[in-house]
């Protein structure tokens, strides 16, 4: 069985697990291939290798031109499910967007089709989730795992809690620990959080309860995804 094991340092935005997973081996060309089929367009998948206080990491440079009209929840599933997808990749991809859409509609009390989506709404979402699905899809990994996952302490903005609470919604059931570094780990709406990637077919990644505590497993592989904030995110 091919395992995926995140070990969680701070916060891992889609992008950011998209360029590791590309770092690991995953076919550039099907990756490239899922997202166009999505967004009906030719799209390369495009990293450049950059050093985050002295490690090495890819960063995904996405596309510059994908529109920014937002879409609501039924045209985002449209749009995977109308796709020339793998089977696998269109359940996982379709799993993490109903997560994320039902994790949105209990944080605002709505239903998922009444949901006016911001940022979530826009093609980039499909090219995080769409691209990290194919990716899983090419490495064939059957298995998720999830270390525990660092919580920093509240933000000062007056707004939300750090995380956002529909981060927070989509923690729910997963081992947590204190951060150390004191600061917003999580992205206020990430695309593809860890806690969405649930292995296709199965009813939950694997989580542990402490960062300490690892799988037995083989460990062919280590990458590290990229951070815009200038540091090395979670290992996987």
């Amino acid at each position: 069985m091919s395992v995926l094991y995140v070990d969680v340092v701070g916060g891992a935005a889609g992008d950011m697990l998209l360029a590791a997973l590309l770092d690991a081996g995953a076919s550039r060309d099907e990756v490239s291939d899922a997202v166009s089929a999505v967004l009906g367009r030719r799209v390369e998948c495009v990293t450049e290798e950059v050093r985050r206080r002295g490690l090495r990491a890819l960063a995904l440079s996405g596309p510059g031109d994908l529109p920014s009209e937002r879409r609501r929840p039924r045209e985002l599933l449209d749009a995977v499910e109308r796709a020339a997808l793998g089977d696998e990749v269109r359940a996982r991809a379709t799993s993490v967007l109903r997560r994320l859409f039902d994790a949105e509609a209990k944080v605002h009390g709505r239903e998922i089709a009444d949901l006016e989506l911001e940022e979530l709404g826009e093609d980039d979402t499909l090219l995080d989730v769409v691209g990290v699905a194919a990716a899983l899809d090419s490495l064939g990994v059957e298995r998720v795992d999830v270390s525990a996952i660092p919580m920093p302490p509240p933000s000062n903005d007056g707004m939300h809690g750090s995380p956002a609470p529909v981060t927070l919604e989509l923690l729910s059931g997963f081992a947590l620990r204190p951060s150390l570094a004191g600061a917003e780990e999580h992205s206020p709406r990430p695309r593809v959080p860890v806690p969405a990637l649930r292995p296709a077919g199965a009813p939950q990644s694997r989580r542990h309860a402490a960062a300490h505590h690892l799988p037995t497993l083989p460990l062919p592989d280590v990458r590290l995804p990229a951070s815009v904030r200038g540091h090395a995110g979670g290992q996987g």
